[in-house]
C-alpha cells in the first residue's frame, strides 16, 4: 500500500516505528478482506499548495472556501486506534475500503440510521456472509461502528454521531480519487466568489489542462428532485468547466434523474426556439421526453452514462467509482473535447426554467454582478 513513508517526517523513530507497524496492520487486514492494495505512491498535498489554487486562479476564480482535504470532520475514516498518525495516512486504508460498492452501502445503512441495524438487515445489502463479517470487522476495528445491545446488532461509533450520511465522504473519496489514480489538483467542498447561484460545488479537479466538476448524490434515484437536477446544471453552467458529471452512488438504473436533465434541457431548448413565449405550454412540456427518447442520451458501450447537452454526463455506479469516471473522461477525450457545456451560455437559466435573448438583462453571474452595481 502506497503510504507515503519515504515522504513522510516524523518527530522521532518511534512514532515512525508505529506509522509503519499499523500501515502492515491495514495492509494485511485488507488483503484478507479481499479489499485492493494499491502499490504506488500516492500523489499527496505538499506544502500550502499542489497546483489547485493557481489552476483555478488562471480560470479567473476566486476561492471562497474549501473543505479540509485530510481532517474535514465531515468525512468517514480510521480514527481508532491511530488517533495520532498522520491524517494522509490514516486515509489510505480507508481509501480502498470506501471504493467497493458493497462495503459503501453497508455503510451508508449504519451511519444513515438512528437506530441500531440488526444483522438481518445488513445481511439483506451483503447477501455474502464472509464479506459481511469482513465489512464489519473492520468498521469495528476502525471504531466507525460498534456493536450494541444482546441481539449483535451494529450502530455508528460516538466520533460519528454527528455524521447521518455518506454524502461527504464521498465527494472526498472522489477529490482523493484525482489526486491518486490521476495524480491531479482537486479538493472537494469548493465555493467560489463568483458563482452566486448555487457557488457550492462538490469536487472541482483538474487534469493536464482540463477542469472537472463532479457533484456526488447518495440518495436513491427516485429520490432525486428536479430542484436538484436544475442545480447540478445551472452550477456547471455558471462554472463552466470542460466536463461536467453528476454520480450517483447507486447500480440502480438512474432513469428518473436522467430524464428530468433530458426534459429541462429540451424546455429551455424550446424557449430559445420561440422567442415570443414566456412560459413553457404543458403540454408541450409533457410531451418533450418520451421513454425511448432517453436512448439518445445514453452513450453507447458504457453501462448507466449518459450525455446531456455537449460535455455534461450522468452516471450510476454499476461497477466502481473509478470505472465510471474513468468512463466519463474516456467518452470526452475521445469525442467531445473543446466542445461548450451548453450552446448558448449566460442565456439558458435551469432553476427558474427560462431563456433570454441576448439584448436582456443578464442572469448567473453576470447578471448577479451587475444588480450590485
Amino acid at each position: 500500500m502506497g503510504i507515503l513513508c519515504d515522504r513522510l517526517e516524523y518527530p522521532n523513530k518511534e512514532a515512525s516505528k508505529h506509522v509503519i507497524a499499523a500501515n502492515s496492520f491495514i495492509a494485511c487486514m485488507l488483503r484478507i478482506r479481499g479489499y485492493r492494495v494499491t502499490n504506488s505512491v500516492l500523489f499527496r498535498v505538499s506544502g500550502a499548495d499542489d497546483g489547485f489554487y493557481v489552476a483555478l486562479r488562471r480560470r479567473g476564480w476566486h476561492l471562497t472556501s474549501v473543505a479540509p482535504v485530510y481532517d474535514d470532520p465531515n468525512v468517514i475514516r480510521w480514527r481508532v486506534p491511530f488517533i495520532s498518525a498522520i491524517d494522509e495516512w490514516e486515509s489510505a486504508g480507508f481509501y480502498d475500503a470506501f471504493g467497493d460498492n458493497t462495503f459503501r452501502k453497508v455503510l451508508r445503512a449504519i451511519i444513515g440510521s438512528v437506530q441500531p441495524r440488526t444483522w438481518a438487515q445488513l445481511h439483506s445489502i451483503c447477501g455474502n456472509e464472509k464479506k459481511l463479517n469482513g465489512i464489519l470487522g473492520y468498521l469495528i476495528a476502525s471504531g466507525i461502528a460498534e456493536i450494541v445491545g444482546d441481539d449483535n446488532s451494529w450502530m455508528k461509533g460516538l466520533e460519528y454521531q454527528h455524521i447521518n450520511n455518506i454524502g461527504t465522504t464521498l465527494e472526498w473519496y472522489v477529490a482523493e480519487w484525482f489526486r491518486r489514480e490521476l495524480q491531479a489538483p482537486a479538493r472537494h467542498g469548493v465555493t467560489l466568489k463568483e458563482v452566486h447561484q448555487g457557488g457550492d460545488l462538490d469536487v472541482i479537479a483538474f487534469v493536464n489542462d482540463i477542469c472537472v466538476f463532479v457533484e456526488c448524490k447518495t440518495s436513491k434515484p427516485s429520490d432525486i428532485s428536479e430542484t436538484e437536477i436544475r442545480w447540478f446544471l445551472q452550477r456547471a453552467h455558471d462554472f463552466g468547466p470542460d466536463i461536467a458529471v453528476l454520480l450517483i452512488d447507486t447500480d440502480s438504473p438512474i432513469t428518473k434523474p436522467v430524464r428530468l436533465a433530458a426534459q429541462i434541457a429540451r424546455e429551455l431548448d424550446w424557449l430559445e426556439n420561440h422567442p415570443e413565449a414566456t412560459k413553457l405550454p404543458a403540454e408541450i412540456r409533457e410531451g418533450l421526453v418520451t421513454s425511448g427518447a432517453l436512448d439518445g442520451y445514453s452513450v453507447a458501450g458504457y453501462r448507466h452514462l449518459y450525455c446531456i447537452g455537449h460535455n455534461a454526463f450522468i452516471t450510476g455506479v454499476p461497477e466502481s467509482v473509478d470505472t465510471s469516471l474513468s468512463n466519463a473522461l474516456r467518452f470526452y477525450y475521445s469525442y467531445l473535447r473543446h466542445q461548450l457545456i451548453f450552446p448558448t451560455p449566460l442565456e439558458w437559466d435551469f432553476v427558474n426554467g427560462t431563456v433570454r435573448t441576448s439584448g436582456d438583462q443578464p442572469f448567473g453571474v453576470e447578471g448577479q454582478l451587475r444588480a450590485q452595481e
